[in-house]
C-alpha cells in the first residue's frame, strides 16, 4: 500500500489550519510527497493534499460516497470504481509493482454492484488495462 492519504481540498489555508488543529504536522522532509502531512502518533502514514480537478474532471462527483462520521462531519470518498481505475492506471506508470494491481483486484473483488460500464471506461480514460479485471 502506499501508506498515504490524498485529500483534495477548495481552501488551501483552511485545510493547512484544520490539519494543525488535528495534531498533524508539515511533513518538511517530504517523506509524503509535496503537500504532505503526519501525525505524530502515527508518523509511517501520511496525508498528501492533491491539486487539480477531481480525477482530472473525469470521475463523476455524483458517485461518490458521503460517509458521516460525526453528526456534523461527513468524509466524501470517491466511487469504487474510480478506485479500481486509479489503481490500474497507476499500475501501468508503476511498471513492475504489483501493488498497484493487486489493490485494485481487491476492490474489484470485493465489491459489489459495480457499474462495468463506468469502470471499463474510467479504467481506459486512467490509462489502465481492463484485461487484468477480464472485462472486455
Amino acid at each position: 500500500m502506499s501508506a498515504d492519504f490524498d485529500v483534495v481540498a477548495g481552501n488551501d489555508d483552511a485545510f493547512a489550519r484544520a490539519m494543525r488543529a488535528a495534531g498533524f504536522l508539515d511533513d518538511e522532509m517530504a517523506i509524503h510527497g509535496k503537500g504532505g502531512w503526519y501525525h505524530p502518533a502515527h508518523p509511517q502514514f501520511g496525508v498528501e493534499q492533491v491539486s487539480g480537478d477531481f480525477f482530472d474532471g473525469r470521475a463523476a462527483r455524483s458517485r461518490c460516497l458521503r460517509l458521516t462520521v460525526k453528526r456534523d462531519a461527513a468524509v466524501v470518498l470517491p466511487s469504487v470504481e474510480d478506485m479500481i481505475a486509479d489503481r490500474l492506471g497507476q499500475h501501468e506508470i508503476a511498471a513492475g509493482d504489483p501493488s498497484m494491481l493487486q489493490q485494485a483486484l481487491a476492490l474489484f473483488r470485493l465489491s459489489e454492484g459495480l457499474d462495468l460500464d463506468y469502470l471499463h471506461r474510467r479504467i481506459t480514460e486512467e490509462g489502465g488495462n481492463p484485461a487484468h479485471l477480464r472485462l472486455s
